[in-house]
């Protein structure tokens, strides 16, 4: 009996309000950076479809944080996204931290602005140049 090897490649397409989010701040002169613990080659497919500038794959939570902070070191100001436990360290690093409502407590206890609803990302990004 000969062995078969599957391999499954799924995954959930972006969602229209990520892709506006992006699109906001690119509109704006801003950089979009995507930290995340997930696949490279998953990150990058999702980067390459929201048109992210950078895609940090495989990151670990205390490396989400280093990452915040180099960026700061470079001149930059960090606004982070997140959801999870493993972002929140990194939520209190960046100079805005921006938790959805629908995450973990320990999330939304660490981000500075808590969003209830995806339509709130857009209306959120709109004015975060001000």
């Amino acid at each position: 009996m000969t062995e078969r090897s599957l391999r499954f490649r799924s995954r959930t397409p972006s969602r229209p309000e990520s892709v506006e989010a992006v699109r906001l701040l690119h509109a704006q002169g801003l950089k979009v950076v995507m930290l995340t613990g997930d696949a490279r080659a998953v990150a990058e497919a999702v980067g390459r479809d929201l048109g992210i500038d950078t895609v940090f794959a495989q990151v670990l939570p205390e490396e989400k944080v280093a990452r915040v902070r180099d960026l700061q070191q470079q001149g930059m100001r960090a606004a982070m996204v997140g959801d999870g436990v493993n972002d929140a360290p990194a939520l209190v690093a960046a100079d805005v931290g921006i938790a959805i409502a629908a995450g973990t407590d320990v999330a939304v206890e660490a981000g500075r602005v808590v969003l209830a609803t995806t339509h709130e990302t857009c209306r959120a990004l709109s004015g975060c140049r001000r």
